[in-house]
């Protein structure tokens, strides 16, 4: 199994760097480097591959192969990335499937909350809140994907 990660930004000609939102609004970015170590780390027998691009123009050729997902997080903070991540992953999001969403209702990231609940306005899903013991004030929120069923059509005999 490998782990997929996109990230919002581009390479510039050293190799560095690693924008983690869009590198236009000079916001905040880290190297590949810090990536991979930070990985290592963590001591998870589990490869890591990472996809360094912006979300628009990377998720739609990567997603062409039919990739489903049964988790994903999505972390890139303003509007238009938290828009483009959930047009293309919640369709590649298996029923059942989890998306959790890092600054839902982070009064800092207005954009991403708006974004969220526009997205599900017309959809099953609502944002819930999980809690993590260690931040009791700060809870994440996610959505669990609902069933699809297709209509089942009988023929009379």
């Amino acid at each position: 199994r490998n782990l997929t990660v996109w990230a919002n930004g581009e390479m510039n000609n050293d190799s560095t760097y690693f924008p983690m939102i869009v590198d236009t609004l000079n916001m905040n970015g880290t190297s590949t480097l810090y990536v991979n170590l930070d990985w290592e780390s963590a001591d998870l027998d589990m490869p890591i591959k990472l996809h360094v691009g912006y979300f628009e123009k990377k998720l739609p050729a990567l997603l062409a192969a039919g990739r489903k997902f049964c988790f994903v997080h999505i972390d890139c903070d303003i509007y238009e990335s938290y828009r483009c991540c959930l047009e293309h992953l919640y369709d590649a999001t298996v029923p059942g499937g989890v998306i959790l969403f890092d600054e839902y209702r982070c009064p800092v990231w207005p954009g991403a909350t708006q974004a969220v609940d526009e997205f599900f306005a017309d959809k099953p899903e609502k944002p819930q809140a999980c809690h993590d013991p260690g931040r009791p004030k700060k809870p994440k929120y996610y959505i669990e994907k609902a069933a699809t069923r297709k209509a089942v059509v009988r023929r009379a005999a």
